[in-house]
């Protein structure tokens, strides 16, 4: 009953009363598990994270870690083999510091450092 290519509805209008979707209060119109998005895409452009510069995404002092955990796998450092996590020729102490308490060698009692052999 329409003429071709008509939709019946005046120019500009959707047929839908203002400010209504056309979708049942709660629907989002997707089938259940549906994103709307064809598989593999994230909607978002390309090297974009979908976040503001500057932002996490994280929530104030939140780590998105769970609590007691690390974020590394069991017996990982985190660190690449024969990696000390140091800059090259760093011992990661201060400017004359050794990191000892006044007094302490660093050695148990009664150790020299030396190993049992050496004393062969």
């Amino acid at each position: 009953g329409l003429p071709r290519g008509s939709t019946g509805l005046s120019h500009g209008s959707t047929g839908l009363a203002r400010g209504s979707t056309g979708l049942s209060h709660g629907s989002t119109g997707l089938a259940r598990g549906s994103t709307g998005l064809p598989r593999g895409s994230t909607g978002l452009a390309r090297g974009s994270t979908g976040l503001s510069h500057g932002s996490t995404g994280l929530a104030r002092r939140s780590t998105g870690l769970a609590r007691g955990s690390t974020g590394l796998a069991h017996g990982s450092t985190g660190l690449a083999r024969g990696s000390t996590g140091l800059a090259r020729g760093s011992t990661g102490l201060a400017r004359g510091s050794t990191e000892l308490t006044r007094g302490s060698t660093g050695l148990a009692r009664g150790s020299t450092g030396l190993s049992h052999a050496l004393w062969g």
